[in-house]
């Protein structure tokens, strides 16, 4: 099975541009998250920064990213960042395995000596 692909771009916006990148990521949410491969899709303001905007992304595999970065939405997000007083910061994290809330249960439920760990280990 191909890993997925998590994008993340942390963009420090200049308060006059603000409301104009905002408006531009919000236009793109939709086409974005109907691309082949898109598995989400989403904006988020720093909580301590509002300047600060994370636009998060995340690809079933690395032909789908690739086709994404050379579509007509990706140039459209290219220019809104061409509005930056700062080079974003651009994250492309490939993921093989993910886990849900059971990976939380598993950690804080306390383990019985000489039980079997997550891991197939035995617990001393």
């Amino acid at each position: 099975m191909e890993p997925m692909v998590d994008v993340t771009i942390r963009m420090s916006v200049p308060s006059d541009k603000r409301m104009e990148v905002l408006q531009t990521i919000k236009s793109l949410l939709d086409p974005i998250r109907s691309e082949q491969g898109c598995l989400s899709c989403y904006c988020c303001v720093d909580s301590e920064a509002e300047n600060i905007l994370v636009f998060k992304q995340e690809w079933k595999t690395n032909e789908d990213l690739a086709a994404h970065l050379r579509s007509d939405h990706f140039s459209i997000l290219l220019g809104a960042m061409k509005l930056l007083s700062t080079e974003p910061e651009v994250r492309f994290n490939t993921i093989a395995s993910t886990a849900g809330e059971e990976a939380i249960t598993a950690v804080r439920t306390p383990m019985k000596p000489g039980s079997m760990t997550a891991r197939g280990q035995k617990k001393l």
